[in-house]
């Protein structure tokens, strides 16, 4: 009988061995893949700004939207990615509220990334379908006066459940009367914000509608470009240049669809999971999915300026003169 009870415990401590030893190699991973997410997003997105601040060819209302946008992902590499890295790295408790704060924050940040793709998609739907009255209707006091409402509705947005809308109450007093905890097991959306403001007020109104849109001015942008080069076409050689000006609205507006559409691939696990957790609460979510579907959230800070070098012609040529100037520093020095 001894024997069994020895094998049987030793059996047991067996499992919670490997058990700790495999979520320490995931919490390794998750780190390190923070890390470097962290580092390259931040270095790319310095690399846009620094582009256009630098060369006046960029100094668009396009790329004006598109260097809101890298303030953002910025801003998750410095402030969002760390956060979550020395929660996540806490094995005690974590204070609601602190957690609370990260969360909003990275909704905040979030949000910004929104309305600043919506931004970039009018601004495209306008320089094809009015083309010829693209500078009298994007003025560069619309253009600021959209980035500012960009990240004031986003921080709007983001702060709500700071004043309220939280998990429901979730512990009881001594005289059995419902209260909220101060501390959480471990800091993610489920555990300090409503699952209704997380699915129905976030996800379906500020992130569906906006990306459905989106998606609707761009089938425009390409349906009205097409109409329009078949015009000229018929007139090839007296709107020639106009041609090439239709043609070139037309690669940026692709461009920009393809990061709206990594976007979307990026952030909807998260959603699609915070859908999951809402409707169907007995459905267990592993762990690693849930890190993995975060890794890939923040990863979409980092892949804009992929896209903007290889898609954006004038962006790809401003990284080239940049990265030969760092160079020629570089040797210079040595």
């Amino acid at each position: 009988m001894n024997n069994v009870t020895a094998l049987t415990s030793g059996a047991l401590s067996k499992t919670a061995f490997d058990f700790e030893v495999s979520h320490e190699g995931e919490l390794i991973a998750y780190i390190v893949a923070e890390v470097l997410i962290a580092v390259f997003a931040l270095f790319s997105n310095l690399f846009v700004l620094i582009a256009i601040i630098k060369f006046k060819n960029l100094q668009t209302s396009t790329y004006w939207l598109l260097a809101s946008l890298s303030v953002a992902d910025i801003s998750v590499a410095v402030l969002g990615i760390p956060s979550a890295i020395v929660l996540r790295i806490d094995k005690a408790a974590v204070d609601r509220a602190t957690c609370l704060v990260v969360v909003s924050f990275v909704i905040f940040l979030t949000q910004v990334s929104i309305w600043s793709l919506l931004l970039i998609a009018v601004d495209r739907f306008v320089a094809i379908h009015y083309h010829l009255r693209y500078r009298a209707i994007v003025t560069s006091f619309r253009v600021k006066a959209g980035i500012v409402g960009a990240w004031l509705g986003g921080a709007f947005i983001g702060f709500v459940p700071q004043i309220g809308w939280t998990t429901p109450y979730n512990n009881e007093d001594v005289h059995g009367h419902k209260i909220i905890s101060s501390e959480v097991e471990r800091c993610a959306f489920e555990q300090v914000t409503s699952m209704e403001y997380m699915v129905y007020f976030n996800f379906f109104g500020c992130v569906l509608l906006p990306l459905a849109a989106m998606f609707v001015l761009y089938f425009m942008i390409f349906r009205s470009a097409k109409q329009q080069l078949r015009k000229i076409y018929a007139d090839v050689i007296k709107l020639r240049r106009r041609s090439k000006l239709i043609q070139k609205e037309f690669r940026a507006a692709r461009s920009l669809f393809t990061v709206i559409g990594v976007f979307a691939l990026c952030w909807l696990p998260l959603h699609i999971l915070n859908c999951i957790t809402l409707f169907c609460p007995e459905c267990r979510r592993p762990n690693w999915l849930i890190d993995l579907a975060i890794l890939l959230s923040h990863a979409n800070s980092l892949v804009n300026p992929i896209i903007y070098a290889f898609r954006l012609r004038e962006m790809k040529v401003a990284f080239q003169k940049l990265l030969r100037s760092f160079s020629n520093r570089a040797k210079s020095a040595f």
